[in-house]
């Protein structure tokens, strides 16, 4: 069931683990799910429970440790040997007593991987102060440092089927705004709306189907517009309504976000300035995207600035 083979899934690690001796970091270990997958494969909303990856310059595969009713999960969609999927059993859940990042930590000693400079992903949403505090009291014999974003700085470069996926991902965001464009009207409600946009996200196309995203979907109605991160309601739209969602299809976890806005009318001369020259900023934008460029000189591409904006 793994989406890369095994040499891509090589690959990764050798690059990260270029990085790692580049930065002194004998051991890596990886909170974040997202990274987990792009090293691993493995792909389960099991991250609500503690979960590690753990890249060793002594091996050649990482490891995988969580939850014992995970590791199944591990089996089917990563690449790693049976070996390097390490489960603990259930007396670690919500314990008082106990902790997985303690038996994380025996597991490492057991591997002789306790010794040197461990890096870990300091300021990730997943790695919590208190495993932080306990890998550090069961590895008294390590040295941690700082090593966030040092995965993310890897995964920048997409590989040919990655960025399949991507478009694939792309193809589906375009059906999602189909969806939204085609059922929003005066008198219908705002969540049924989301509701065909979530059908679409899901169905996908013919060639190809979507599953669920990183986040839910940002859609506001008229002043509320101006908060970028609240949700559509049960209210129904009117006459002259704007209506702006921000979604992103998905293929196998890989995310193309995209924006629009519905207007329920004719659109006065400002909206229609404002829509061209935002149009005209991404297609120099999409111009001055090449490899070499950095984000800065993309963003001063857009000139949006001769329009009394930045």
């Amino acid at each position: 069931m793994t989406l890369f083979d095994r040499s891509e899934y090589l690959a990764r690690i050798q690059r990260v683990k270029s990085e790692m001796a580049r930065r002194g970091i004998d051991l890596l270990l990886v909170a974040s799910p997202a990274n987990q997958f792009w090293l691993t494969g493995y792909d389960g909303w099991s991250f609500y429970t503690p979960q590690m990856v753990a890249v060793s310059h002594k091996a050649e595969e990482p490891i995988w440790v969580g939850r014992k009713m995970d590791a199944v999960g591990a089996k089917f969609t990563a690449f790693l040997k049976p070996e390097n999927v390490v489960p603990y059993p259930d007396i670690y859940v919500g314990s008082t007593e106990r902790h997985p990042m303690q038996f994380m930590a025996e597991e490492l000693t057991r591997r002789g991987w306790d010794k040197g400079a461990i890096g870990v992903e300091t300021d990730d949403y997943y790695y919590t102060a208190k495993w932080d505090a306990l890998l550090k009291a069961g590895l008294p014999n390590a040295k941690f440092a700082d090593a966030f974003l040092l995965i993310n700085w890897c995964r920048m470069k997409k590989s040919p089927r990655e960025l399949d996926f991507m478009r694939q991902a792309g193809r589906i965001a375009a059906e999602m705004h189909r969806a939204a464009f085609e059922k929003a009207a005066p008198g219908v409600r705002q969540c049924d709306v989301m509701a065909e946009v979530y059908r679409a996200n899901i169905a996908g196309t013919a060639d190809f189907g979507g599953t669920f995203p990183c986040k839910p979907p940002n859609a506001m109605v008229g002043e509320i517009c101006s908060a970028p991160h609240l949700s559509w309601t049960d209210e129904k739209l009117v006459p002259d309504d704007l209506f702006y969602i921000e979604l992103g299809g998905v293929r196998h976890r890989y995310h193309s976000p995209l924006s629009r806005c519905i207007y329920l009318g004719k659109p006065t001369e400002r909206m229609q300035r404002v829509a061209k020259v935002i149009a005209e900023g991404l297609e120099a934008v999409l111009a001055a995207v090449k490899p070499g460029v950095v984000c800065e000189e993309a963003s001063r591409a857009r000139n949006w600035r001769r329009c009394g904006s930045a």
